[in-house]
């Protein structure tokens, strides 16, 4: 059926236009209901040429097939929609997370409906029945420290359901290796001549700390270093968490969550800061300190810069510019200005 042979729905009482129906694109098409019915749900059985007619129906009057009712209809009631409880949608690991399951699901014209639990039992019982209650055909979860009854109820009446980052009974569910980790992590750092090591962990309710602790406290006895209680800082949780613990004397202000926490240890500083994490995430690009950690920190070697400095064309490209030495010696603007200067 060619464009210009469709016509548009009429208009009522001039308010607006009225919301196309299945019977609405039938009577355009020419068709039975039955057969919009299987071009609409991409079930097989019907001709080329008619499901051209129905989709060039459905183009011309803006029809928006409706899955809820059409799931009430079907046989199995798949509404090709997921649950997705995750521990807060804002962090990076669960928001990135989100974003690996939704293109899978997109890809596979499935939706995905993603909430937040922030850790509480309780919210999340209420985003489960919720998320149930539209009918989702599957729910992936990040499950809440405490009380797992709720989902292992659902889990029981047939829901399927896969857990990620943590395990529950009675559940499929997908985690690494925290203990393993943790403590090839510690091994990495004590190979690069690092003995006083840190350790920063999440709620101890959680059993991703708990094992990523077990394993800092493995690989510290693996390389026969003593464990210092002061270089364990625990329930590291959001931006607040710093002004939960009081800061010790001699240590700089921290800045917000896990990154800021680093800056709280007991001060030393040797050669060569390093520093390692479990997820990926802003802060261990902002985090500044002499316990820092995924990559070293990047200083001109001093035989470099003592042949930079006793180069006489370096020499005389300060006497050229004497604004670099303008500020007080030892000075922060001072370094900066030499900096700017190629010094």
């Amino acid at each position: 059926m060619h464009e210009d042979e469709l016509t548009t729905l009429a208009k009522g009482d001039g308010s607006g236009v009225r919301a196309p129906t299945m019977r609405d694109v039938a009577a355009l098409a020419g068709v039975s209901l039955k057969t919009v019915s299987r071009v609409v749900n991409r079930e097989p059985g019907v001709s080329p040429e008619l499901a051209s007619r129905v989709l060039d129906a459905v183009a011309l009057l803006g029809y928006r097939h409706n899955l809820t009712a059409s799931s009430l209809r079907r046989a199995d009631q798949k509404t090709a929609t997921i649950g997705l409880l995750l521990e807060d949608i804002s962090n990076p690991f669960s928001s990135g997370l989100h974003r690996a399951i939704e293109d899978v699901a997109s890809a596979r014209g499935t939706l995905v409906l993603a909430s937040s639990s922030d850790e509480d039992p309780d919210r999340q019982r209420d985003l489960l029945h919720a998320l149930v209650s539209r009918r989702v055909d599957g729910l992936i979860a990040v499950p809440a420290s405490g009380n797992q009854s709720s989902l292992l109820s659902e889990r029981r009446l047939g829901r399927p359901m896969v857990l990620v980052d943590r395990p529950a009974p009675e559940a499929d569910s997908v985690t690494v290796d925290n203990r393993a980790g943790a403590t090839r992590a510690l091994r990495h750092l004590v190979a690069g001549g690092h003995r006083r090591v840190a350790f920063l962990g999440d709620l101890r309710s959680l059993w991703t700390a708990t094992e990523r602790h077990a394993g800092y406290v493995e690989g510290l006895a693996a390389e026969g270093i003593a464990l210092d209680p002061r270089l364990v800082v625990m329930d590291v949780r959001g931006v607040d968490t710093h002004r939960r613990h009081p800061r010790p004397p001699a240590t700089r202000p921290a800045a917000p969550g896990r990154a800021g926490e680093l800056r709280r240890l007991p001060a030393r500083r040797p050669a060569g800061p390093a520093r390692v994490g479990g997820r990926a995430g802003p802060h261990r690009h902002r985090a500044r300190g002499r316990r820092a950690a995924v990559r070293a920190a990047r200083r001109r070697p001093p035989a470099a810069a003592a042949r930079r400095r006793a180069d006489p064309a370096h020499r005389s490209r300060l006497r050229r510019d004497p604004a670099c030495l303008d500020e007080p010696s030892g000075s922060v603007r001072r370094r900066r200005a030499l900096r700017a200067c190629g010094a």
